[in-house]
């Protein structure tokens, strides 16, 4: 009986404690490398971005309400600003931005400094380029979901890679929580 229990919480573990830090490694393992395709692997990219998009759209509904008390003309700009929304998220939520991302640049970073100038070196050099999910805290949020959160180190604010489960003992990312 003793190693029936024994058996049954290894089989437990392997199943439901193991693998989503294993995919955080491969994921910090193919972003370390740059290689997208790999990273792309553990990403449900179109759910991330439909996240990301519905993050930024509901500060902008909050700016729209905000500014169409002071200034109905600034409430317009503001609403077309929604429309732009779409366009940037598909353009910057790639799995370059989102190593990036998981060096703790915010969305912000990313439309700021450009995606590509930190893959090319031209925005940090190696030594002062924080590594993908560098001291990143991990937890089993739920049997279905599992978080990794990344901290900036200059503002404080902190991005949540969410993790979903999809099948027994596989996950990919789908959504991230941006600060806000």
């Amino acid at each position: 009986m003793k190693y029936l229990i024994i058996a049954a919480i290894a089989i437990f573990v392997a199943c439901y404690g193991y693998p989503p830090y294993h995919t955080v490694h491969a994921m910090k393992t193919a972003a370390d490398n740059n290689d997208d395709v790999a990273l792309a692997k553990h990403i449900d990219l179109p759910s991330v971005r439909q996240n990301i998009k519905e993050q930024i759209n509901l500060k902008l509904l909050k700016m729209v309400k905000d500014e169409s008390e002071k200034n109905p003309i600034g409430a317009l700009g503001a609403a077309f600003g929604g429309m732009l929304v779409d366009k940037l998220v598909d353009a910057y939520i790639t799995p370059a931005g989102l190593i990036r991302m998981m060096q703790g640049d915010t969305p912000e970073d990313l439309v700021a400094n450009g995606i590509t100038s930190e893959l090319t070196g031209s925005h940090a050099t190696s030594e002062d380029q924080k590594q993908p999910f560098q001291d990143a805290s991990c937890s089993c949020e739920s049997p279905d979901t599992f978080t990794a959160t990344v901290k900036d180190d200059e503002s404080g604010d902190e991005i949540k890679f969410v993790l979903g489960r999809s099948g027994l003992a596989n996950w990919t990312l789908t959504e991230i929580l941006i600060p806000m």
